[in-house]
């Protein structure tokens, strides 16, 4: 297929992709001080930080409806901020951020009051921004609803994925199950991959029929009992996937509490409602062996272009012994815009890689097993950018480095540009140290997971070629 064919496709595959991660929320959104009016705003807000800039996600109900997304002459009309007060019981003080220039006096919402990946320039961090009054204005400015920015609830992982004792079909599952807990119901969220393609959302006969769910048990190493939850009726049974495999604040009212599901087994099962694969859920400050993160990214020591590249990076691991492998999802915003439209001739051009160096300022080559890896399964780790530099891409093809994650662990991340220079790095870290909850969104079709499979290999190809 001619190059120019395939781009398009290529980025359509890529912008029906995204991971992202945040570390304050502000769920308990009640009116203002002093406001009178109809509006009576709810939702939730999530805040998380990529380098200098407040990354914002919202989801909100009972906004102001004149909020339609057109020029508007008054101050903070329709605006969503941060403020510099620390109640919502008194007067919030202005906008908080740093410097003269107020980052926030063009951040608005529209009708739907949802949007993610809203980057604020703010100069501040989240430890600042904790326990800070995020405020809601209606059309004519005025501050409508408030609540306070506080550190999200720990939460549970299940990542290392194996098949279920018995099981000898050709499903393999991988992915990233997190589990919360709001008073004793238990909340889920998960991006999972290999799940069973008959999983389409149609009703099914079979009892647990393309289940996601904890069990009893505490080892995948032996049968795993029954549903964990209290009381006679099981609130597992209608939790199911579909196509997707992917969903977030999926609310169970298991009736058990985080530490009682630490250590459970959280088992995937197939259309037919046979059990698949089972990983159990752990910490995840202490899932070292599951899923790694680098939360921030920052310019490369020495780089002097004008590339200004933020964003994350989730590496999650499968396989293992000398089949280990790593599985990148990431999300980027001011990347070069020439990778994915030009060829790619430079070694290392338009790469994102893992070194072995573990600071950013010595770090050294790209990081693998080289005595069990016969050569550099980096090299065809390519992304490619929209004309905005925005990457949003889950790269499914198992990168086979011969290291675990728990070797991964404070590694650095360097991110390329077109001409192969380093132009970003951020440091893996353990844990989804800006809170629970990835937010990620999917391809519904059928074939998404094919595709995705194939991606990384036909773009480098095609831009080889």
């Amino acid at each position: 297929m001619a190059f120019s064919k395939m781009m398009p496709m290529l980025l359509a595959v890529s912008a029906r992709i995204r991971s992202v991660s945040a570390g304050l929320e502000a769920s308990k959104l009640g009116k203002y001080p002093g406001y009178t009016g109809d509006l009576a705003v709810s939702g939730s807000v999530q805040v998380g930080q990529a380098g200098e800039d407040a990354v914002l996600w919202y989801d909100l109900k009972g906004t102001d409806p004149a909020c339609a997304g057109v020029a508007i002459d008054k101050p903070n009309a329709c605006g969503v901020h941060i403020h510099s007060g620390t109640s919502c019981e008194s007067e919030q003080g202005g906008h908080f951020h740093t410097g003269s220039t107020d980052p926030w006096a063009t951040v608005e919402y529209t009708t739907g009051a949802m949007a993610k990946d809203v980057a604020v320039k703010t100069g501040k961090t989240l430890a600042e921004n904790t326990g800070r009054a995020f405020v809601v204005h209606d059309s004519i400015g005025d501050r409508v609803a408030c609540s306070l920015l506080e550190a999200k609830d720990g939460a549970l992982v299940a990542s290392n994925f194996t098949k279920y004792p018995g099981y000898n079909r050709s499903l393999v599952v991988t992915g990233t199950v997190q589990v919360g807990a709001s008073d004793n119901d238990t909340t889920l969220g998960y991006h999972l991959m290999g799940t069973d393609p008959a999983c389409t959302g149609a009703a099914m006969s079979k009892a647990n029929a393309c289940g996601v769910h904890i069990h009893s048990g505490t080892s995948c190493e032996v049968d795993q009992g029954g549903h964990f939850h209290s009381g006679t009726t099981d609130p597992w049974a209608t939790v199911t996937y579909t196509t997707e495999a992917s969903a977030k604040n999926v609310l169970v009212k298991a009736g058990k509490t985080l530490v009682q599901n630490t250590g459970r087994a959280f088992v995937v099962h197939d259309s037919a409602g046979a059990r698949i694969a089972c990983a159990l859920l752990k910490d995840d400050a202490t899932d070292t062996n599951g899923a790694l993160y680098v939360n921030a990214l920052s310019k490369y020591p020495g780089y002097i272009g004008a590339l200004v590249v933020a964003g994350n990076v989730v590496i999650e691991q499968v396989g293992s012994g000398a089949g280990v492998a790593q599985v990148l999802t990431f999300s980027l915003s001011g990347a070069d815009v020439q990778c994915g439209v030009a060829k790619l001739e430079k070694p290392n051009a338009c790469g994102i890689h893992v070194h072995e160096g573990t600071d950013c300022s010595s770090a050294g080559g790209h990081y693998y097993a080289k005595d069990l890896v016969s050569s550099d399964p980096w090299s065809p780790i390519v992304y490619f950018s929209d004309t905005n530099g925005s990457v949003a891409s889950t790269i499914s093809v198992e990168i086979g480095t011969g290291k675990p994650n728990t070797d991964m662990l404070n590694r650095t991340v360097v991110v390329h540009d077109l001409q192969g220079e380093r132009v970003a790095c951020g440091v893996i870290m353990s844990g989804q140290a800006r809170g629970f909850g990835a937010e990620e969104e999917h391809s519904s079709d059928a074939s998404s997971n094919t595709i995705r499979s194939l991606f990384t290999f036909l773009l480098a190809l095609v831009l080889a070629s």
